[in-house]
């Protein structure tokens, strides 16, 4: 324990003595409004601590006392408290109906910078909701009474929040923009934790768009302004998604580094669901590694801490993952039951995209299973859909494994040539290995293609498109090198010039010859 903890810990020790002695004291001369404030003031603390449910309590209680007095200020106060506190419970109906009730009474008090936290509050209801273009509208209310009557950290705030609702709306440079201007605020007034936040928030942007560069610049520009600060929580954040840059970058074993020493930061206001996150990625480094069996134990802990809570998005991404270790380790028919309830779970939700892959997951499963009519079936109806939504990282594996189908297990060699030539095409257009939400391929790595699609042109005779077809498998094997040690991603105008001639068109097209 470092010795700022040891007198944060102590502070909160003294207040909260402080806060019960006046509890006392009230009880002892009646004053109810003295009661109420330090009910509201205990429940402050107990909420920082991440006892939550302690503090919805104990702001009840004060609420119970207030609501009956003239004391708005105080009824505002602890309105808006309750608020957070069900906000951090999930409880986003409750949370709007204390957030709406903390406005009203702002209004009352004609306080218009307290009317603009409210107003940005209602965002997060709407953000919490998936409701986007209306959190967007209440951050950017918010914002105009902000300039005049809020202080330049509220601005910052508001800015950062309003960079989250762009970044989950779609609107990518929107979101660059706001969490650039919130992190200016904050460098401006001195808020090193707020620093971290935002760098943090944009870098994690920037990772979400396949910038790895200016991801890792900014994760580690937020550890640079935290680095003589006791700041846990950003610490750990920034920890976790660096990590997962590392892992996009196929370097497993930095990424375990970080993802370790941010593990090491959690403590007692951790909540279940953040664990699971840490299983789930802890997952993903140990799967890249190919220990699979590791992989596997700490993908069924995320999975159970998922289900518990009825997260039906982050239950499904576990259960596919669990399909895929339990695949490479030879355990198909396990790999197939959590196949199905991942399916089950996109079918619910209308979840096309990740359906999608699961369906070729499952149709990879029933090939090794021996039932080859519905593992066509599988493939086929992926692909489709995988074609709708141009879904590249997709479709080069769905199509890649649709071919291996035809030649390894249904002897169609024409067709398996036709699938492979068209997987090439689309692993033509992705710039990294692995998709976003890490739901990896299904082969050793995309070179995999080629060492399907070489071999079986020479059997069929078609020596000089084979060696065409070797020739492109060297530039994407030197592009994919490059990428794996960093190079590129270190240098973003190399990465463009080099990813600008060996995507283009002519290029491409020069070496996919078709003998006659």
């Amino acid at each position: 324990m470092t010795d700022e903890k040891q007198f944060i810990d102590s502070s909160f020790a003294e207040s909260l003595e402080k806060f019960y002695k006046l509890l006392e004291l009230s009880r002892k001369t009646g004053n109810f409004i003295m009661k109420a404030e330090a009910l509201n003031s205990i429940g402050e603390i107990s909420q920082t601590l991440g006892k939550d449910k302690d503090a919805v309590n104990l702001f009840m209680n004060a609420w119970q006392i207030a609501e009956k007095t003239e004391k708005l200020e105080l009824k505002d106060s602890i309105a808006r408290n309750l608020g957070f506190a069900y906000y951090s419970l999930g409880e986003i109906d409750k949370t709007e109906t204390w957030f709406k009730q903390s406005l009203e009474i702002a209004k009352q008090l004609n306080d218009e910078r307290s009317i603009a936290g409210d107003i940005a509050n209602l965002g997060l209801v709407y953000f919490a909701r998936g409701e986007y273009a209306k959190a967007i509208s209440k951050y950017k209310k918010s914002l105009k009474f902000l300039v005049t009557k809020g202080t330049l950290e509220d601005q910052a705030l508001t800015l950062h929040d309003l960079g989250d609702a762009y970044r989950m709306s779609g609107n990518i440079s929107h979101g660059v923009t706001s969490y650039k201007k919130a992190i200016q605020i904050y460098k401006r007034i001195g808020k090193k934790t707020g620093v971290a936040e935002s760098c943090s928030a944009l870098g994690f942007l920037y990772y979400e768009n396949d910038e790895f560069s200016q991801a890792k610049i900014c994760m580690e520009d937020g550890l640079e302004s935290i680095s003589h600060e006791y700041a846990p929580l950003q610490k750990r954040d920034l920890l976790a998604n660096l990590g997962l840059v590392y892992l996009s970058l196929n370097q497993s074993d930095k990424a375990l580094l970080l993802m370790e020493e941010a593990f090491e930061l959690l403590d007692e206001s951790a909540s279940e669901t953040d664990y699971g996150i840490f299983y789930n990625n802890f997952g993903l480094a140990y799967r890249m590694k190919k220990s699979y069996q590791t992989a596997k134990e700490f993908f069924l802990k995320s999975y159970e801490i998922r289900r518990q809570y009825e997260l039906e998005r982050e239950t499904e991404i576990s259960l596919y993952n669990l399909a895929l270790v339990c695949y490479h380790l030879g355990q198909l028919g396990e790999a197939q039951k959590y196949l199905i309830q991942s399916i089950e779970i996109c079918e619910r939700h209308n979840w096309i995209d990740q359906r999608a892959w699961a369906l070729v997951l499952l149709g990879v499963i029933q090939e090794h299973l021996g039932e080859h009519k519905q593992s066509h079936q599988s493939y086929s109806e992926a692909i489709k859909v995988l074609q709708d939504y141009q879904n590249n990282e997709g479709l080069w594996s769905a199509v890649y494994n649709l071919g291996r189908l035809y030649e390894e297990s249904l002897g169609d060699f024409k067709k398996a040539q036709t699938s492979y030539q068209d997987s090439v095409k689309h692993l033509m257009k992705i710039r990294t290995r692995m998709s976003i939400d890490h739901r990896a391929n299904y082969v050793e790595d995309k070179l995999r293609v080629f060492d399907s699609l070489v071999p079986l042109l020479i059997k069929q005779g078609e020596n000089k498109n084979a060696f065409h077809y070797a020739e492109l498998s060297k530039s994407r094997s030197f592009f994919e090198l490059m990428l794996d040690q960093d190079f590129l991603s270190n240098n973003d105008k190399l990465f463009e010039k080099e990813w600008s001639l060996f995507s283009h068109p002519d290029y491409v097209s020069s070496l996919l010859i078709t003998t006659d």
